[in-house]
């Protein structure tokens, strides 16, 4: 679905950005011009992620007794949210890469490949400890690395220096469970498509010793995860980063 961002949320957005970012623009002295690059009146402001989830995963409740009024309701809202996950948002999603220079297709496959990716990278890096923010930046928005940052903080459950862990995942399907696009207003001007992604794997986490002994072995694991990946189409060879994590099934 095509949503656009709240006069609040953009305040909320400002603040994370520099004063010299967010302050009105100057018009030019004489002689000097404007430039699409950020010139010397320039203040427009560019951000690789919205850092929000458009539609937070809200899981239907089981079907009740088909005996009661509340039946009829439960299939009204199956047939409802098939119409927008399935039909209104890919539409609104493709009509938004068309009107691109050059134009862009809808390309699902493509979009499972890249969160395939981004899952598989992810976990590595987090089950092995041993990665740095610009590492986790490379597939995920900077709102999302400052969370798992703060989050590393107050965890205080490290492995040992003499130990290491490694992550596998196996049997790993993706499924694109909705999208949607989100643009935001000036001075931003920026138009994101924001996909939301249902991961079913089996994973296992093993530590070894530094001699690469194995040490101990956790899983398989069979999970299911739903994973908010998005990406800047407002500006050429950006890449899809992780916005959220989402609750698991």
């Amino acid at each position: 679905m095509f949503r656009k961002m709240s006069n609040k949320q953009m305040r909320n957005m400002r603040k994370l950005l520099p004063e010299s970012m967010t302050k009105p623009r100057k018009p030019p002295k004489e002689g000097e011009e404007e430039n699409a690059q950020g010139g010397m009146g320039m203040r427009r402001m560019v951000f690789q992620s919205t850092g929000k989830v458009a539609d937070p995963y809200n899981p239907l409740e089981p079907a009740p007794n088909m005996l009661t009024k509340k039946y009829f309701t439960h299939l009204y809202n199956i047939a409802k949210r098939f119409i927008i996950t399935r039909l209104w948002s890919p539409y609104m999603v493709r009509s938004s890469l068309k009107k691109l220079s050059p134009p862009e297709k809808y390309n699902p496959k493509f979009y499972r490949k890249e969160a395939e990716r981004i899952f598989v990278k992810f976990n590595e890096l987090i089950i092995s400890g041993d990665y740095k923010a610009d590492d986790l930046r490379e597939i995920c928005s900077d709102q999302y690395v400052s969370k798992l940052i703060r989050q590393a903080q107050k965890d205080k459950k490290k492995i040992p220096k003499t130990m290491s862990a490694t992550w596998s995942g196996n049997n790993i399907k993706v499924s694109i469970q909705n999208s949607n696009v989100l643009a935001l207003p000036d001075p931003i001007g920026m138009t994101f498509v924001q996909v939301m992604f249902k991961i079913k794997s089996s994973q296992i986490v093993t530590i070894s010793d530094n001699t690469g002994k194995e040490i101990s072995k956790k899983g398989p694991y069979k999970m299911t995860e739903y994973w908010v990946l998005e990406r800047c189409i407002s500006q050429p060879n950006f890449p899809w980063l992780l916005v959220e994590k989402l609750k698991k099934a």
